[in-house]
Formats: C-alpha cells, sequence, structure tokens
C-alpha cells in the first residue's frame, strides 16, 4: 500500500512492481482507497465487539458458534475452543430447553428473541442473563447465521430482590399499625392505604 498525493490530493494504492525483461519493469497502480476504508471499519467493528462486556455469539444457519468475543470466556469460563462447533444453547441450564426452542424457531422464521436464560458456568454454577437472538441474512436474504448478544444480569437481580425485601418490611410495618395511614395524589385521590 503506498500513498500517493498530487496537488494535494491523496490516494491510497496498492502498488505492484513486476519484472518484464532486461531493465524493465511493469509498475501497477490500483487505488486501495475503498478496501482501506472497508479494512479501518471492520477493524474497528471488531475493537468494539472484544472490548464490550456484553458477550457476543456469531452462528451458522445450523446454530453452530463460530465465533465468541473475549467476554464469553470471562462470563462463562468456556474459552473460544470449548465454543466452536457447539450449539448455541450449551451454555444454557437444561430447564431452559423450551425457550431454546423458541429462539432458535423465531429466528428461523426471521424474527427476533428478546428474553431471559439461566445460563451454566464451566465450573457449574449458574447465572442469570438477559439475551437478544437475532437473524443474519446475506444480500440476498437468506438465512446465514444468528448472533447473540447476552448481558449477565445477577447485579440487577440482586438489587432487584433487596429492593423487594426493603419495600415488603416497610409495608408490613405499615400494615401493622393500629392507625389508618393513607396517601393522596395531588388531586385529592386516594392512592396508598394500610
Amino acid at each position: 500500500v503506498g500513498i500517493t498525493c498530487v496537488e494535494g490530493a491523496c490516494l491510497v494504492a496498492d502498488l505492484q512492481l513486476m519484472p518484464l525483461d532486461e531493465g524493465r519493469w511493469l509498475l501497477v497502480i490500483r487505488d486501495a482507497s475503498r478496501r482501506w476504508r472497508l479494512e479501518t471499519h471492520t477493524q474497528r467493528l471488531l475493537a468494539a465487539i472484544d472490548s464490550t462486556p456484553d458477550v457476543v455469539i456469531l452462528t451458522d444457519v445450523q446454530f453452530r458458534i463460530t465465533f465468541v468475543n473475549p467476554a464469553f470466556e470471562a462470563a462463562t469460563g468456556h474459552c473460544i475452543e470449548d465454543a466452536v462447533g457447539r450449539p448455541v444453547d450449551f451454555c444454557q441450564a437444561t430447564n431452559e430447553a423450551g425457550k431454546t426452542r423458541e429462539y432458535l424457531d423465531g429466528v428461523a422464521r426471521g424474527a427476533d428473541w428478546i428474553g431471559e436464560l439461566m445460563m451454566l458456568r464451566k465450573d457449574g454454577s449458574s447465572y442469570p442473563a438477559e439475551m437478544t437472538f437475532s437473524p443474519i441474512h446475506n444480500n440476498n436474504g437468506e438465512l446465514i447465521g444468528a448472533v447473540a448478544f447476552q448481558r449477565d444480569i445477577s447485579a440487577r437481580r440482586k438489587i432487584h430482590e433487596a429492593f423487594q425485601a426493603e419495600k415488603n418490611f416497610v409495608r408490613s410495618i405499615i400494615n401493622s399499625l393500629d392507625a389508618s395511614l393513607y396517601t393522596l395524589d395531588g388531586k385529592f385521590r386516594l392512592t396508598h392505604l394500610n
């Protein structure tokens, strides 16, 4: 690749030098701007996928894993070699078979699936994950695979459970009072009472 500038205009070019005969050479210059832009775009896309904390999984048309990002290993304990070639559901809890059929059938029909699943780590422990599973089509509209984005929602669930416990505790105190306690909204409509 060479960069040629003529009168302020620059061109990214592929240069090829081929010997013809004694003392003569053929120089071929091809515009490489489009290829260079695509390669740069692809490199940025791969860097983004590799740096996200969310798990990214690509599959083929049989829903066998063809790619996982580094977050997959961090979340599951399985390396890329453990995953490639295996069914997309190999890390899911066995009681999730119904959801697996649901999202695979949906994607086969061209529909996205969004839901929660229990996932299994390599060490046997489990964690809840939110997943989006979407079809990938080629330029002719043919299904060529799928992409899954997963996020561990363990922390979110713990916060929600703690909030619910606190809410239930406060509600039990309010409901145990001997006096009437109620709340009104801005229009003096009853919203809560014990």
